[in-house]
């Protein structure tokens, strides 16, 4: 597995994990209070949460399977498209949320980290489908992939 497609598969987990985590938090005379989507009084957060862990499961098989896989049940030429689409819908599902919770608390309160962490899982998967693997790993550990292969090369001798 390539860093990008590790990194990828992180992105999606984020999002699961960030439906469950509050949302919502309100602190009022030293009493705090926070909410996830299933806490909530309204179905539009369940249905939020539900839709963002179905596409982070998405982003997780996306960058897990094998292409080959992935292209015998897609037909797409291009995985990392569709990734980006996939990272697309995580963020406009955060954005729609974050609204709905706002318009709904009239001011009061603010947004808690698991809203968060899902706008960094959509953000992520939006940014790591744009960027080259070779990039990454160049970035990451200061080496193209073909000088590491070359430098294996070199102690194999």
């Amino acid at each position: 597995m390539t860093l990008k497609k590790l990194l990828l598969t992180v992105a999606g987990a984020l999002g699961v994990i960030g439906t469950f985590l509050p949302w919502w938090k309100i602190s009022f005379l030293g009493i705090s209070q926070s909410a996830n989507p299933f806490q909530m009084e309204k179905a539009i957060y369940v249905i939020l949460a539900i839709l963002m862990m179905v596409v982070s499961v998405v982003a997780i098989l996306l960058s897990a399977l094998p292409e080959k896989t992935i292209k015998g049940i897609v037909k797409v030429k291009d995985i990392m498209k569709v990734t980006m689409i996939v990272g697309i819908v995580m963020a406009a599902i955060t954005v729609v949320a974050y609204i709905a919770m706002k318009g709904d608390s009239s001011g009061l309160g603010s947004s808690s980290w698991g809203i968060w962490l899902m706008a960094v899982a959509g953000v992520g998967t939006i940014v790591l489908s744009v960027i080259k693997n070779d990039a990454l790993e160049k970035v990451v550990t200061g080496t193209k992939p073909a000088e590491k292969k070359a430098e294996k090369k070199t102690e194999k001798k």
